[in-house]
């Protein structure tokens, strides 16, 4: 059960990565296609939600719909309004971020019954 955890938490290491600078879209878009599968093999209908908005703006940017600081600001505000994602094994992603998202330091922990795994980013 760890690794699916994991998985989920590894999702929102990369949008975190990606949201703060530390890496590409680029480098995110290409996370995201080698994990899609197994995220989805996973996935409850909120994560399956965050996934959907993210292909969403991944197709926008790429259709000039959208600028890449537009796609940014949607996934700030998906996770704003969603700071706990599960997944259909019972496993849950809780995020906390301070209010200013574009200096944030989001904590995710993800667990079973209780935290068993923690990603933190300082």
């Amino acid at each position: 059960m760890k690794e699916k955890g994991i998985e989920v938490s590894g999702l929102y290491k990369q949008i975190f990565d990606y949201l703060d600078g530390s890496n590409s879209f680029t480098v995110f878009e290409r996370w995201l296609v080698a994990h899609l599968d197994p995220l989805l093999s996973i996935a409850s209908p909120d994560t399956k939600e965050l996934l959907n908005t993210i292909e969403l703006g991944r197709a926008e940017m790429s259709e000039g719909h959208r600028t890449e600081d537009e796609f940014k600001e949607e996934l700030r505000q998906f996770i704003r309004s969603h700071p706990t994602l599960s997944t259909r094994f019972g496993v849950v992603a809780t995020v906390t971020m301070s209010s200013n998202t574009t200096q944030s330091a989001p904590q995710v922990t993800v667990s079973e019954e209780a935290p068993r795994f923690s990603y933190r980013r300082l």
